[in-house]
């Protein structure tokens, strides 16, 4: 019986905190001098080219293990290329080591972890934020992330949101770096055949804190 529950209805936990900013707050951060001088810049990943694809796909599978294999990963960049969702990454004459990707009303992080948001519309959502281990601890993760809200300034959006687990100690030190205003959210998933709900218990005790800086 209780194989047969848990086939049936299955359930996940987790904690992160939620991030959000308008986009006109933008805090400008350089890449410093030594990377400059080593041919590293950070810009926009151009999806008509097929050596940035290929660049692009290579970081996927250094920084999710889950993909696994290339043929998953380029299944995932066309997905994002058919929302229009854009990327930016640290990059030199050789390879891609670092990214962050922005994403519009229809991306997924905004229908489960973000589904409690208020804001439906005219919201973009930072996420799949990385950078290689031999290049942390540069400040890249700010840069890239500031080129981000230059376009979401451009775009006039309301709110930039960003999502980072309780646990990711180096990217919640950075998004306070960045970001306005955090809340402490607690996200349940519940799932059982043809039916996958968002809980987040406790929410209504959190409030917004603004980052004061």
């Amino acid at each position: 019986m209780y194989k047969l529950f848990n086939r049936v209805f299955k359930w996940d936990i987790d904690a992160y905190i939620c991030f959000r900013k308008k986009p006109y707050s933008i805090v400008n951060f350089e890449l410093p001098t030594k990377l400059l001088n080593d041919g590293w810049v950070v810009r926009q990943v151009d999806f008509s080219c097929q050596n940035d694809k290929s660049k692009l796909a290579n970081l996927f599978l250094e920084a999710y293990t889950d993909f696994q294999t290339m043929e998953k990963v380029n299944l995932e960049i066309e997905s994002a290329i058919r929302r229009k969702d854009l990327c930016f990454v640290l990059a030199n004459s050789v390879r891609f080591a670092g990214m962050a990707w922005l994403g519009f009303e229809n991306n997924e992080m905004l229908k489960t972890v973000g589904n409690f948001v208020e804001e439906k519309e005219n919201v973009i959502v930072e996420y799949r934020v990385y950078v290689s281990p031999e290049l942390r601890g540069f400040g890249i993760q700010r840069v890239i992330n500031n080129q981000l809200q230059l376009v979401a300034k451009k775009l006039a959006v309301k709110w930039v949101y960003g999502f980072v687990g309780v646990k990711n100690t180096p990217s919640v030190n950075n998004f306070m770096k960045t970001y306005k205003y955090y809340k402490l959210v607690y996200h349940v998933t519940l799932e059982i055949p043809f039916v996958k709900m968002h809980c987040f218990p406790k929410l209504a005790l959190e409030n917004w804190t603004k980052i004061n800086r």
